[in-house]
């Protein structure tokens, strides 16, 4: 239940049977009933009147809830039984094969499984009024990540209409199995890759392959590393694997024909240059290097970075003198009189701190002579 915390977070109590859900398209919380259960996912989740288990478990190689893994080898016959607990007179039971996706050109998809007298199955047969899936002679494409279930439906109509459908199996469907369905994986038999034999398995039938040394019956892992056997150049470190070697690289080299070669990658930032001013503005800049350009790469990202100097203050601006407005009109015509003109320290005004301007703003002159 990954959102568990956020709908307790939120004062949303879920049921007990019902998990935390993010509907990704109005982003909102909200509870819902685990699979095969029905109900609001708050007040109530009712669990379905029967339930799907598997026929004999000790057969599976592995199980966990509503799953079981067995493995098997190529061409094999595989039987897959189950058994139902609880009231199922109102179940359909459907056999499914789940087809996983491959990339971004082959989408997952899932394959109703019946007996059909039209279309027969080359290696699959239906028994038992359904508890019995029998696969004969597995193929590759039988094996995990593809998959196989058994489903009850309650519905009286097969879920189905076409035989093939678009199809995705989330984790939340694994991590909360419905108890209506029940999976089956194959898993293949670990191949022996130290010997080859023709016939029966005997020392005068069977070698030992390359890599490894022995009797052809029992044959044991050579390893060329110790032995000094090995072809790896420069700086590279020769790991043994089964029935051969590697050549590895140390961090920070790849491999090319051979040979280790260096990765071109930045060097580590160089300290932030000193901011030169007191007040004001001014960025810091700071630079790295791509090295290694004989490798043929190129480093992603930019080669120098640029930052804001912090804590500047916005320096003093001293106050300067607007121009003398004009003189005002002399009031005589004959006799003495007094004129006057004004200037103001809007040019710039002072701010930060910064000097006023000096002298006077306001200047008298005599009128009635002349004014200089």
């Amino acid at each position: 239940d990954p959102y568990k915390a956020e709908c307790t977070r939120r004062k949303i109590q879920c049921h007990q049977r019902a998990i935390c859900r993010l509907d990704i398209v109005t982003e909102t919380f909200y509870c819902q009933c685990i699979p095969g259960h029905n109900g609001d996912g708050v007040h109530f989740c009712q669990e379905p009147s029967a339930k799907i288990i598997v026929h004999q478990e000790q057969s599976c190689d592995g199980a966990a809830s509503q799953l079981c893994v067995i493995k098997c080898s190529l061409g094999e016959t595989v039987r897959f039984m189950v058994s139902v607990v609880g009231d199922h007179k109102h179940y359909n039971i459907q056999w499914f094969k789940f087809y996983s996706s491959y990339g971004h050109t082959f989408y997952s998809y899932r394959k109703r499984l019946r007996n059909s007298a039209t279309v027969p199955s080359k290696n699959i047969q239906i028994m038992k009024d359904g508890f019995i899936l029998k696969l004969e002679e597995i193929q590759e494409d039988d094996y995990f990540p593809n998959l196989f279930w058994v489903q009850l439906d309650t519905r009286n109509y097969l879920e189905m209409t076409e035989e093939l459908e678009p199809y995705e199996i989330s984790s939340y469907d694994i991590l909360n199995p419905s108890q209506t369905r029940y999976y089956f994986v194959l898993d293949s038999q670990p191949i022996d890759i130290s010997k080859v034999c023709i016939g029966q398995r005997s020392v005068r039938h069977c070698k030992c392959s390359s890599g490894f040394k022995g009797n052809g019956l029992h044959c044991v892992d050579v390893d060329e590393c110790f032995r000094g056997l090995s072809q790896c150049n420069g700086n590279a470190t020769c790991v043994n694997t089964l029935g051969s070697y590697a050549c590895t690289c140390p961090r920070g080299y790849f491999s090319r024909s051979g040979e280790c070669i260096a990765k071109s990658m930045w060097t580590p930032w160089s300290p932030w240059s000193i901011c030169s001013v007191t007040c004001g503005s001014q960025n810091q800049m700071r630079f790295r290097i791509c090295t290694h350009p004989e490798s043929g790469m190129s480093c992603e990202g930019p080669t120098a970075d640029l930052k804001p100097c912090d804590h500047l203050q916005e320096c003093p601006v001293d106050g300067s003198w607007s121009q003398w407005s004009l003189w005002s009109q002399c009031p005589l015509t004959c006799g003495l009189a007094v004129v006057s003109r004004t200037r103001s320290c809007s040019n710039p005004t002072p701010q930060n701190d910064g000097k006023v301007c000096p002298g006077h703003n306001y200047e008298e002159a005599a009128c009635g002579l002349p004014v200089s």
